[in-house]
């Protein structure tokens, strides 16, 4: 009982981790390019969306605000994702 339970809690915990991991990116100028990339390639409002989480940050990373810059990278490029 206990291996099961342990198995069901090392699984939770990785796939919480990887969402975690898709939600937040680098705050650099390669990660941003390859985000920017995916949100041209969309269509309608995800792109309309993600070019505003685009903007905010790249306003974000300007002012040196890293983790708010990473947020809104992440959520660039989950807007794209979504259909």
């Amino acid at each position: 009982m206990s291996k099961v339970l342990f198995a069901a809690t090392a699984l939770f915990l990785a796939s919480a981790g990887l969402s975690f991991a898709a939600e937040m990116k680098a705050c650099d100028d390669a990660t941003s390019a390859m985000v920017m990339k995916e949100v041209e390639a969309a269509e309608g409002d995800s792109k309309m969306m993600g070019m505003k989480e685009m903007e905010m940050a790249t306003m974000a990373m300007k002012e040196g605000k890293m983790e708010e810059c990473s947020k809104h990278l992440g959520m660039a490029a989950e807007a794209v994702m979504k259909k």
